[in-house]
């Protein structure tokens, strides 16, 4: 083979960096695959196997559309592949290669696409690791760790285990493995627990990574804390480990700072333990028979109106209290609700028009938000609002807002909603990179360049009339196209009556499209503000984003209390359809005849 071509170059060093990925290399309007990435692709996506290049030089090559991406990736990660997209990374020069980089890997665990995942279900990521007796001084037994993520909410649990021996699995783990429905796992060769007929997405981990010093070091610097005391996980050694290994992927996998993951929690053990031959025979989340998937009790008892509630009333299910006091609470505010049936109705309402917060906070904090995700999360504030002056007035803290959220976050959905309201356009498109996303008066620059845009674009369009009035051609155009740019359009017609200061720019059957002078100087200044209007825009964005971003705790504590409240109101609802009554609850042991 000849020496190759600077692309192919630069091709093969990025794949280099990412072998155990299928690399989506952008060329133009497309990705491009090329050697065994392009056979894979094509047999995976069923599309065309092409070659480039000639004889010696010549390989297979694959592409897809940039603009069908996100469809495509669901088809490649369902089908277990690491998937890495190397984006241009500046505008293309004549003569000199473009710059290209991988900004993104997606995988099962760490896709966050809302057309490919249920809302009503988290997508969680986890880690197991095992420390040997001796791996520490004074460690006698084998201690297991286990952390899980979802990278979509920020939602980050870590959990321990122990056992006697090197074969023994710890009691519980693969059913919690099970139960979260963990989509993908970090594992540690050696450790080989899950049935061979699992369809968890396995990624190896290496020896060197697990050290204690280094996931407790990597955790704190995300977490910009001393210490992990205040998440109450400090003396989890093997937990930190598993925990820092999610942090360490989610950060090389997503190329970003991850700021909704804003803490990490000791897995509740505060609840039944529900196997999983219980969860299948109850038919919590799946009926024995798959032809009437209905007919589960998340079917039956799942219909909340928000997101989060849909995947908070799932952890419920999967997770029953065992402690008196909050099984009480959870009824009495059930009861209350039920009793209050015009509030419970406004709830509701508002309830419907709220958007899935933690998952617009999930966008921000791996950077693929859009305008349109900021304004969802500005209607769902302004709800929430709503939701606490309408729950003022009830006595259980678990559905009174006004009660359990502080006046620091009451404060906040105020200025995040007024942030987002100053600034971003009322019907934005769907990228941030094509303009038309932020208001003009949200920055003086952006103003002065629209206003002068607006100028030119009146005067391009006073020019229509004004020439059409000037040469006698009443069917002349003044229109506009990315290829050409500005230009006059004359019927063959009315060639004859063409002034001699129009230029010739291109011939079709029935026209001549036509420049001069004067309009080809405002089309420079119109497309080189747009230009500049554009940069100026996604910097706005961004610093708009990151201003929203240092609210993501509070914002978050706002989620979770919506969706207890989700919860509970929906639990009322059916409470008053089908007419159910309060359970009463007693701990005396008593003995109940057959």
């Amino acid at each position: 083979m000849t020496d190759m071509t600077p692309m192919m170059r630069q091709y093969n060093n990025l794949k280099k960096q990412y072998p155990d990925c299928i690399l989506l290399y952008r060329l133009g309007d497309f990705y491009e695959c090329f050697h065994d990435d392009a056979k894979t692709l094509a047999k995976v996506l069923n599309i065309t196997l092409t070659k480039r290049g000639k004889g010696e030089n010549s390989h297979p090559m694959a592409g897809i559309p940039h603009h069908a991406l996100n469809s495509y990736l669901h088809r490649l990660v369902k089908a277990g592949h690491k998937v890495a997209i190397a984006e241009q990374l500046e505008e293309p020069q004549a003569g000199k290669i473009v710059k290209r980089d991988v900004v993104k890997i997606i995988t099962k665990g760490t896709v966050t696409d809302e057309k490919v995942l249920s809302e009503s279900k988290n997508n969680y990521l986890g880690a197991l690791v095992r420390l040997d007796p001796g791996s520490s001084p004074g460690q006698k037994l084998f201690e297991w760790g286990f952390s899980y993520a979802d990278l979509t909410t920020g939602e980050f649990k870590v959990k321990e285990y122990v056992t006697q021996s090197e074969d023994e699995i710890p009691g519980g783990l693969l059913s919690q493995i099970k139960k979260l429905e963990i989509s993908e796992l970090l594992l540690l060769d050696n450790l080989k627990i899950l049935p061979k007929d699992s369809s968890i997405l396995i990624q190896k981990i290496e020896e060197e990574d697990v050290d204690y010093k280094d996931n407790l070091n990597r955790l704190k610097e995300h977490f910009n804390v001393k210490n992990l005391k205040g998440f109450g996980t400090e003396d989890s050694k093997v937990g930190i480990i598993a925990a820092g290994l999610i942090i360490m992927y989610l950060q090389d996998t997503q190329k970003s700072t991850l700021t909704h993951i804003t803490k990490i929690q000791k897995e509740n053990e505060n609840y039944m333990q529900l196997d999983e031959s219980t969860v299948r025979n109850l038919e919590l989340l799946y009926p024995l028979n798959y032809q009437e998937s209905e007919a589960t009790l998340i079917g039956i008892i799942g219909n909340t109106n928000t997101a989060m509630g849909k995947r908070l009333v799932r952890k419920w299910l999967l997770n029953p209290l065992i402690d008196e006091k909050e099984i009480q609470a959870r009824l009495n505010s059930v009861e209350e609700l039920y009793k209050d049936n015009m509030t419970l109705s406004k709830i509701q309402s508002s309830l419907g028009e709220i958007f899935d917060i933690e998952r617009i906070l999930g966008k921000i904090g791996v950077g693929n938000v859009n305008a349109r995700d900021l304004l969802a999360l500005r209607n769902s504030l302004e709800k929430a609002t709503e939701l606490i002056g309408l729950t003022k007035n009830l006595k259980g803290e678990l559905i009174n807002l006004n009660k359990s959220l502080s006046k620091t976050i009451i404060k906040t959905l105020d200025q995040v909603s007024k942030l987002i309201d100053d600034s971003i356009e009322e019907d934005p498109p769907h990228t941030i990179t094509e303009g038309n996303i932020v208001k003009a008066e949200f920055s003086k620059e952006i103003k002065e360049i629209k206003d002068a845009m607006k100028k030119g674009k009146e005067w391009i369009s006073d020019l229509q009339t004004k020439e059409a009035k000037r040469t006698g051609i009443t069917s002349l155009k003044v229109k506009f196209n990315r290829v050409f740019g500005y230009y006059i359009e004359v019927t063959k017609s009315n060639l004859d009556k063409v002034p001699e200061n129009y230029v010739r720019k291109q011939t079709l059957v029935n026209a001549e499209r036509f420049i001069t002078p004067e309009l080809k100087e405002w089309e420079d200044k119109i497309l080189n503000a747009e230009e500049k209007l554009i940069k100026l825009e996604y910097d706005a964005f961004v610093e708009i984003r990151d201003k929203i971003a240092e609210k993501t705790v509070e914002i978050q504590e706002l989620a979770e209390k919506i969706a207890v409240l989700d919860v509970l109101a929906n639990f009322a609802n059916m409470a008053r359809l089908n007419r159910y009554s309060k359970p009463q609850l007693s701990v005396r042991a008593q003995h109940v005849e057959p």
